[in-house]
């Protein structure tokens, strides 16, 4: 196995750990069970990231963004169509026969804590396994076209994207979404080395 391979595994390794952690927490607060699976990764630039998405550029996605900083900084996004947002706020709320406002309310909500949670276990985990100290801001929700969701990103230069393809199963009903944690050069030079003294 080659050292560019080991380190993906530890990737994979630290994404799954706290995805399995994210859905314990997420199934001790809510009535339906989840799961939840990544069953790939990719190490990216942001302009690459268009050429490995099932997205379209202007199809409308649910995101929640959750900015770090300390021993790495970045930006980590939990991305989600919207019309399988909506059926995920659904199923996870049993709210069905909500006004059109409450149902906003409620999406922005649910998926913020979802999000929050899911993000801050990944992140926690980088910090566990690899030995960091990592702070997080305040979630930050949007709905709008995908494009337009990584427009300040954009404007970064040599963002470096590590792109998770993300399963949820809820009672049993799938979805896909993605998680990307977003590092600029020199951060992503020091996870390099972090992962390196792992190995």
């Amino acid at each position: 196995m080659t050292e560019v391979e080991q380190k993906e595994d530890l990737l994979r390794e630290i994404i799954n750990i706290g995805i399995g952690r994210a859905a314990s927490v997420l199934n001790e607060m809510i009535a339906s069970v989840i799961e939840l699976d990544v069953p790939e990764i990719k190490l990216l630039n942001l302009k690459e990231i268009w050429d490995h998405l099932e997205y379209k550029s202007r199809e409308e996605v649910c995101t929640v963004s959750l900015e770090f900083k300390g021993s790495l900084s970045g930006s980590a996004k939990l991305v989600l169509r919207a019309r399988e947002a909506s059926s995920i706020v659904s199923m996870l709320t049993g709210e069905n026969d909500a006004s059109p406002d409450d149902i906003d309310v409620m999406k922005s909500a649910t998926l913020t804590e979802v999000g929050n949670i899911l993000l801050n276990s990944v992140l926690g985990n980088f910090s566990n396994i690899l030995d960091l100290e990592i702070t997080y801001d305040i979630p930050l929700f949007e709905q709008d076209e995908l494009v337009k969701a990584f427009s300040s990103d954009a404007e970064r230069l040599s963002i470096v994207v590590l792109m998770c393809k993300t399963k949820f199963f809820i009672q049993e009903v799938g979805f896909s979404g993605l998680i990307m944690v977003l590092f600029n050069k020199s951060s992503f030079h020091k996870l390099d080395n972090f992962l390196q003294d792992k190995l």
